[in-house]
């Protein structure tokens, strides 16, 4: 999809081994993603589901108290954190939160 749009070579981005090999993939799809749209991490799922649901899941990461981090999610968010990726993947979460609560507002008020 990436390659359609003349980013680059999506399949470029997946040279490499290892058990992060996907995670660092989807990481740097996300980087592609987020320096197209002004910075915005908060991948649509109309835009591609699998990253949207990876955005997501890393949203739970970065909401993580650190004392709380296997290895591997430290490693991880040592990546997100040298990229700058953390706080827009926190204001995403804090968008998200926004959204679920406001929902509910408007649940319980039609009831």
């Amino acid at each position: 999809r990436l390659s359609a749009l003349n980013f680059m070579n999506a399949k470029s981005l997946c040279k490499g081994g290892g058990p992060d090999k996907d995670w660092r993939s989807m990481a740097k799809l996300l980087e592609l993603y987020r320096d197209k749209h002004g910075g915005e991490c908060a991948v649509p799922a109309a835009y591609d589901r699998k990253l949207h649901e990876w955005v997501l899941a890393q949203v739970e990461l970065v909401s993580l108290p650190n004392r709380h981090l296997n290895n591997d999610e430290e490693r991880r968010m040592h990546y997100l954190r040298k990229r700058d990726m953390d706080t827009s993947l926190r204001s995403t979460a804090a968008r998200n939160t926004q959204k679920e609560n406001n929902g509910a507002t408007e649940h319980s008020n039609a009831i």
